[in-house]
């Protein structure tokens, strides 16, 4: 059974946490009245409203539900293999059947329905369960913090003079760190919008680049490929962290892991 807490969401808490109280702060002290009465109730709701997601997604559970033994059919010994029923797989794994649209998580050890990444902020997969919930999660940890940083360059504007030396290195600091937050929200808000353009997971898409690649080395394909291509997608792939991995030799590596007692497409 996977915890779920670990030390990567205890940091991400205290982050955000002592950011929001950092914040709070420096509207008390620094500024003026009329955007106090704003500022301060709408950085507590957003900070609970993403409390209530992040944790919400850490404790969902995406775990696809187990389908009958199909009729005439015992239970065979390879990992990942097609039953007599249409659309249906059994996992060795999992000892089960499931819709052919799952795939067992190596991290958390279970068949997740149309399983799109497993989180290791979250500690958890997303899967169709729980993909709302991941998207509500990052939609609200960007709005905290873009608020975040938009309301400390609003009170340095202000009270830049009545604000110590040694406060505005902490400004600095904190800044800083809300916005490789905001940044990481935003690229991964990009790269789902494009997602759910191609109607495919993260998995897929990763797979997808990794056979793009591959059919590169003819012209013909590759001319049809960048004609498809949007402008999200040129973010995604080009300017952030999507592209495929290769091996030692140079060729492009498939993503997928295979456990040594099975053959079940893991990841």
């Amino acid at each position: 059974m996977r915890p779920i807490v670990e030390g990567r969401q205890i940091i991400l808490a205290l982050i955000l946490a002592c950011g929001t109280v950092y914040l709070q702060a420096l509207i008390y002290l620094f500024a003026d009245p009329v955007f106090q009465e704003v500022a301060q109730p709408f950085g507590l709701v957003v900070f609970a409203i993403a409390a209530i997601f992040c944790v919400w997604l850490c404790a969902s559970d995406p775990k696809a539900q187990p389908l009958p033994i199909p009729i005439g059919s015992g239970k065979p010994q390879s990992g990942r293999v097609a039953t007599p029923d249409p659309g249906t797989i059994y996992c060795s794994r999992c000892t089960s059947y499931f819709n052919e649209q799952c795939l067992h998580c190596r991290y958390c050890d279970r068949c997740v329905f149309r399983l799109d990444h497993h989180c290791f902020y979250a500690n958890n997969c997303v899967g169709k369960e729980n993909y709302r919930v991941f998207l509500a999660s990052i939609g609200s940890l960007w709005l905290l913090s873009g608020f975040y940083c938009a309301t400390e360059a609003a009170i340095a504007l202000q009270s830049y003079s009545r604000i110590p030396t040694w406060n505005l290195a902490l400004m600095l600091v904190a800044g800083l760190i809300m916005i490789s937050i905001f940044l990481f929200t935003s690229y991964l808000a990009i790269l789902h919008v494009e997602l759910a353009r191609r109607n495919m997971t993260t998995i897929q898409y990763s797979q997808y680049l990794v056979d793009r690649e591959a059919r590169a080395k003819n012209p013909a394909a590759a001319l049809e490929a960048r004609q498809r291509e949007s402008a999200i997608s040129f973010l995604a792939e080009r300017l952030w962290c999507w592209r495929p991995q290769k091996d030692q030799k140079g060729k492009p590596k498939d993503h997928r892991r295979v456990h040594p007692a099975s053959s079940r497409e893991m990841v």
